[in-house]
């Protein structure tokens, strides 16, 4: 049903001006096109609905990455250094920081 999952690849759908560009099919395939999509390319086949999501979702996901990256380099050493006496990876959980110290 490559019409009713898919379509806006197909012209001969009422409205649609320009088709999107058919995804290959694989598991992961669908990934390395959607990287190479340019803001004006979702703008001419979604609309700019779609665009302003796209934008809002890539400057979450660049907030996102910063902040897991202060937390791994703030967390982590505080979760192994502590004395909770806890080893292997649970070391590496908050678990492993006694109740009250601090």
């Amino acid at each position: 049903y490559p019409l009713f999952f898919a379509p806006r690849t197909h012209k001969e759908v009422p409205g649609i001006e320009r088709a999107a560009t058919r995804l290959p099919d694989g598991f992961l395939a669908w990934l390395a096109p959607l990287m190479r999509l340019s803001l004006e390319d979702v703008a001419s086949t979604a609309g700019m609905d779609a665009v302003g999501y796209v934008v809002f979702q890539a400057t979450l996901l660049k907030v996102l990455g910063v902040l897991t990256l202060l937390c791994c380099i703030v967390l982590l050493p505080l979760y192994a250094t502590a004395d909770g006496g806890l080893g292997g990876f649970n070391q590496l959980s908050m678990s492993n920081v006694e109740q009250g110290s601090g």
